[in-house]
């Protein structure tokens, strides 16, 4: 299972690294591997990489600091007005604008 996960506080994120968080500390998409494979296809993890210095890859961990989480909504958003009926692009989408409500960050667990 391919997660896109949003910690709800700066606790939960400490919480998150020791793997010891609480109900309620995480918002969690799951992604089927059909939803990661349309995700994948639109390319927006090339994108993420090249403009924000990350490594989103298949069978890797990585998340999106708070401090680029507005790069990566512009990216985002663009590459959704291109393709406005992918939903797990707007899933996505979703995740980076609540982990911008909580002031954290998003994990992509793939």
């Amino acid at each position: 299972m391919k997660l896109l996960t949003v910690p709800v506080s700066k606790d939960a994120i400490e919480r998150l690294d020791l793997d010891a968080c609480f109900d309620g500390d995480l918002i969690e998409v799951a992604l089927s591997e059909e939803e990661f494979n349309e995700l994948w296809g639109t390319g927006i993890f090339n994108v993420l990489n090249d403009q924000l210095s990350v490594m989103i890859d298949d069978f890797e961990d990585e998340s999106i600091s708070n401090d680029k989480l507005s790069d990566a909504w512009v990216l985002v958003k663009a590459k959704l007005e291109g393709m406005p009926d992918c939903a797990p692009l707007k899933r996505l989408l979703s995740q980076i604008e609540n982990a911008q409500r909580f002031n954290t960050e998003i994990y992509f667990y793939f």
